[in-house]
């Protein structure tokens, strides 16, 4: 396939209903920016339960951007809602989520 090329489209996962963003309005785009040496180093979510939705926007920067935007998009959303003060007390449930899943990257990515 070979790397993206200038403001192509990021390639996503797209898992459940594909029609609740659609019934909401709820749209999304993912560009790779203009460096040819960079892939694209942005990642997002967007997870729909019923009457609530949880939406991120992961910028990754530096050589390593690319891996941690998408460690962040694989690990974040399943922390935020599974924290069990998440209905109750959202903002320690995030402030926990984050502190994991920076723990867990930590221990993961290796940078050079």
């Amino acid at each position: 396939a070979g790397p993206q090329k200038g403001f192509e489209n990021k390639k996503v996962d797209q898992n459940g209903d594909k029609d609740v963003l659609a019934a909401k309005n709820i749209g999304f785009a993912c560009k790779k920016g203009l460096k040819p040496e960079s892939p694209n180093q942005d990642d997002f979510f967007l997870l729909q339960v019923g009457e609530w939705g949880l939406f991120g926007v992961l910028d990754g920067h530096g050589p390593c951007g690319h891996d941690v935007s998408l460690f962040c998009n694989k690990v974040l959303p399943g922390q935020i809602v599974r924290d069990p003060q998440f209905a109750t007390e959202p903002l320690a449930a995030f402030t926990t989520a984050f502190k994991a899943t920076h723990a867990m990257m930590a221990g993961k990515v290796v940078f050079d």
